[in-house]
C-alpha cells in the first residue's frame, strides 16, 4: 500500500486515483479493500455495458433501431436511470475517499480500515436492505411513469403506430396543442372532463368530511345503548370493497328495473323513473352522492378518534366564557379538528382526483355526449377514467399521456406538500 502523508499533501493523489477508477484510492491508500473491490467491479460492469447504454441513449433521441420504438424508448429510459444512479454513487465515494483521508490526517487512523469482510457487509446492511425496494420502485413505478410522460411527445396511437412492426416518432408538443386548443373536439372534451374532475374531487371530499364530522360528533356526545352497533354499521361502506359497492349501486339505480325507482314509485314519491345514471346532470350528482356514501365513514372514524383526544376542560372553559354549544363547535372544536386532519383532507382530495372505482364501476363514464365517439370522454368521465378509455378503447396513448402529464403537474406538488406536513418528514429532518 502506498504511504499517505498526514499534512494533507496526499489529497490530490487520493482525489485523482478516485476519479481515474472508482475504488482505487480505497484499495491503494485507505485500506478499505472490500469497498474498493466492489466499487471497481461496479465500474468495470458499467464499462462493459457502455456500448448498450450508448446505443440505447442514441436510439432514445431518434426512436430508430433494429427493435420496435417502444423497446427503444424503454431501453433509453432504463439506461439514463442506471447511468444517473451510477454517477451519484461515483461522486459519493469520491467524496467519501476525501473524507476518509481527512479523518486519517486528523487521527492517524484509517476509517474502517481494519474491518473484516463480515463487518463491512454488516455496516452496509441498510444499503443492501433497501436496495431491492428501490429497484422495484424504479422499474415498476418510475420507468412506466417516464414512459407515459415521454409518450405524450410522440404519435403513439392507433391504427398507424400501434400494429406490430410499426414505429412511432417524436412530434414535440403537437399532442398538447391538439388537446389544449388545436382540435375543438379534443380541447372541449378536456376542459369539460378536467372541470368535472376538480368539482367531483372537491365536493366528494368536502361532503364526506362534513358528513363524517356530524356523525362523529353525534356518536361522541351521545353514549346510547346501541352505539357500538350503530358505529359498526356506519363503518360498513368503508369496509366493503368499493368495486362490489359500486356494482350493487349500479343495479339499484338502474332506470328500468332498479329497486330505488320501483320503491319510490310504489310509495308515490315519483310518478316516473328517475334517470339516475343516464341523464348527464343526474349521473354527476349520483356519482358524488355515492362517493360520499363510500367515504364518509373514513372521516367519521378519523374525527371520532380526534374528538376523543380533546380534553373536556375545553368545553368547560368555553361554557365559562359564555359560549353556546354552537359557538364552541364553530370556534373551538372545528378549528382544532381541522388543524389535526388537514393532511388527511388533502389525501382524500388527491384520492378522489384519482378515484377510478367510483366512476368506472358505477357509470363507466356514461352517458355518452356529442363528442364521445371521437374522444371517448363520457358525461361522467374523470381524468383517470378517460385515460383508461383512451388507452384500452381507442388506443390513443399519446393523448392519454398528455392527461397523465396534467395529473402529475397537479398531484406531485400536492403530495410533496402533504408529506412535508407529516411527522415522518419532521423527524427525518
Amino acid at each position: 500500500m502506498i504511504k499517505l502523508y498526514r499534512d494533507g499533501s496526499s489529497s490530490s493523489v487520493v482525489l485523482i486515483s478516485s476519479i481515474l477508477f472508482n475504488g482505487l484510492s480505497q484499495i491503494l491508500y485507505l485500506k478499505q479493500y472490500f469497498r474498493g473491490i466492489v466499487l471497481m467491479l461496479l465500474e468495470a460492469l458499467m464499462i462493459y455495458f457502455a456500448p448498450f447504454f450508448t446505443q440505447s441513449i442514441v436510439g432514445l433521441f431518434t426512436l430508430e433501431g433494429s427493435v420496435n420504438s417502444a423497446s427503444i424508448l424503454i431501453n433509453g429510459i432504463v439506461s439514463i436511470l442506471l447511468i444517473g444512479l451510477y454517477v451519484a454513487i461515483y461522486i459519493h465515494y469520491i467524496k467519501a475517499a476525501m473524507m476518509d483521508y481527512d479523518f486519517y490526517c486528523k487521527t492517524g487512523a484509517y476509517a474502517n480500515g481494519n474491518q473484516t469482510l463480515l463487518e463491512s457487509i454488516q455496516s452496509s446492511f441498510v444499503v443492501w436492505g433497501i436496495a431491492p425496494t428501490v429497484a422495484l420502485v424504479g422499474f415498476l413505478v418510475i420507468v412506466p411513469l417516464l414512459f407515459a410522460i415521454l409518450a405524450a411527445f410522440t404519435n403513439l396511437s392507433a391504427p398507424a403506430n400501434i400494429a406490430p412492426g410499426r414505429s412511432f416518432n417524436w412530434v414535440g408538443f403537437d399532442n398538447f396543442v391538439a388537446m389544449f386548443g388545436g382540435q375543438l373536439s379534443w380541447s372541449s372534451a378536456f376542459v369539460r372532463v378536467f372541470l368535472w374532475t376538480i368539482v367531483f374531487a372537491i365536493l366528494s371530499t368536502a361532503l364526506s368530511y362534513i358528513g363524517g364530522l356530524v356523525l362523529a360528533y353525534i356518536l361522541h356526545h351521545n353514549n346510547f345503548k346501541f352505539r357500538p352497533f350503530v358505529q359498526t354499521v356506519l363503518m360498513l361502506p368503508y369496509a366493503i370493497p368499493a368495486v362490489i359497492s359500486m356494482l350493487v349501486w349500479r343495479t339499484l339505480l338502474n332506470g328500468s328495473f332498479g329497486v330505488v325507482n320501483r320503491t319510490l314509485m310504489s310509495w308515490g314519491f315519483i310518478s316516473e323513473p328517475i334517470s339516475w345514471l343516464s341523464d348527464p346532470f343526474m349521473a354527476k350528482v349520483t356519482c358524488i352522492l355515492i362517493s360520499v356514501w363510500a367515504g364518509f365513514s373514513y372521516f367519521m372514524l378519523l374525527l371520532l378518534t380526534s374528538l376523543n383526544t380533546i380534553s373536556p376542560a375545553i368545553y368547560d372553559a368555553a361554557a365559562v366564557d359564555g359560549a353556546t354549544r354552537g359557538q364552541t363547535i364553530r370556534r373551538v372544536i372545528i378549528p382544532l379538528l381541522l388543524k389535526r386532519t388537514v393532511p388527511f383532507i388533502v389525501l382524500g382530495f388527491t384520492q378522489n382526483l384519482n378515484n377510478f372505482t367510483s366512476i368506472f364501476f358505477l357509470t363507466e363514464g356514461n352517458p355518452a355526449l356529442e363528442n364521445t365517439t371521437i374522444t371517448s370522454a363520457g358525461g361522467t368521465d374523470t381524468l383517470i377514467t378517460w385515460i383508461y378509455n383512451l388507452t384500452f378503447n381507442v388506443m390513443k396513448f399519446n393523448y392519454a399521456s398528455v392527461i397523465i402529464v396534467v395529473l402529475c403537474v397537479i398531484l406531485i406538488p400536492i403530495s410533496i406538500w402533504q408529506f412535508r406536513k407529516t411527522n415522518i418528514y419532521r423527524e427525518g429532518r
